[in-house]
C-alpha cells in the first residue's frame, strides 16, 4: 500500500518562505535598533532628559546652571495626581532617612514659609537665593523665569557662608523614581558649624538642629468622585 507524503503547495511554501525572510528582517533590524536606543537614552541622560517609562512613576534629574545660588531640577509629575510644593526656612531638624514623612511634618513646625500648589506634567524648576535690600530671598520659579514664589529667609547666616552645598534625593548623574506619596525632596542647605583654630575656621555639617532652607514637594492621591476632601 503506497505512502502518503504530506504535500505542500506553491503558495503555502511561498507563504512559509515569505514568513522566515521577515522574521529574519525583523529579528536583525532589531538586533541594529537596540543599541541605538540604548545610546538615544544615555544621551538624553547626559543632556538633562528625562526617559519616561512609566507614566505613572514621578521623577526628577538634578540640573547644572553654572551660576552661585541657583539650582535646577527636571521634574516629571504624573498626570491626575495632586501635588503641593513647599519652601521652609528656620530651624531645621536633623534629617533621618528612617523619620520619613515625620521629619517634613517636623519642619513645618519649626519653621515658617510658603506653599503652592504645583501641576502635572514635566517641566524645570528653579530655586534661586537673592538678596535684596540687605535681606536674603528664596525664589522659586518654573520654566524660562515664571516666579513661583518670593520667600523671606530668617536671619542673615546666609552671609556668613563660605560657599552653599546643598543635599538633596535627586541627583545629576540619573533620574530619581518616586513613589505614589513619596515627598520628593529636591534640597537642603543647612548653616554649618564653625570653629576656630588659630588664624583658621573650620567647617562642619550640623549633627543637630541648625538654620537653614528645605525645598520639597509632596504628592497627594488624586480626590476620588463624589468624596469630599479634607480641609
Amino acid at each position: 500500500m503506497p505512502r502518503l507524503r504530506p504535500q505542500i503547495s506553491l503558495l503555502t511554501a511561498l507563504l512559509l518562505t515569505t514568513i522566515v525572510g521577515l522574521s529574519l528582517v525583523t529579528f536583525q533590524l532589531w538586533r541594529e535598533v537596540a543599541p541605538l536606543r540604548a545610546e538615544v537614552r544615555s544621551m538624553r541622560g547626559e543632556l538633562g532628559l528625562l526617559n519616561i517609562d512609566d507614566p505613572a512613576v514621578a521623577q526628577a534629574i538634578q540640573l547644572g546652571t553654572g551660576e552661585a545660588d541657583h539650582w535646577k531640577w527636571r521634574i516629571y509629575l504624573p498626570p491626575g495626581g495632586k501635588y503641593e510644593l513647599f519652601v521652609y526656612s528656620g530651624t531645621i531638624p536633623p534629617r533621618d532617612s528612617r523619620q520619613n514623612t515625620n521629619w517634613y511634618d517636623t519642619v513645618r513646625r519649626n519653621a515658617s514659609g510658603m506653599s503652592s500648589t504645583m501641576d502635572d506634567g514635566e517641566f524645570v524648576f528653579n530655586v534661586e537665593l537673592k538678596k535684596v535690600n540687605a535681606e536674603w530671598k528664596v525664589v522659586t520659579s518654573r520654566g524660562s523665569g515664571l516666579i513661583r514664589g518670593v520667600m523671606s529667609v530668617q536671619g542673615d547666616w546666609l552671609s556668613q557662608m563660605i560657599g552653599r552645598g546643598v543635599t538633596s534625593s535627586v541627583g545629576p548623574d540619573a533620574a530619581t523614581s518616586f513613589r505614589q506619596g513619596e515627598p520628593i525632596h529636591l534640597m537642603t542647605l543647612l548653616e554649618p558649624l564653625t570653629t576656630r583654630t588659630g588664624n583658621s575656621t573650620l567647617w562642619s555639617t550640623p549633627t543637630g538642629p541648625a538654620n537653614g532652607i528645605v525645598v520639597w514637594i509632596e504628592q497627594h492621591p488624586p480626590v476620588a468622585a463624589g468624596s469630599t476632601a479634607s480641609p
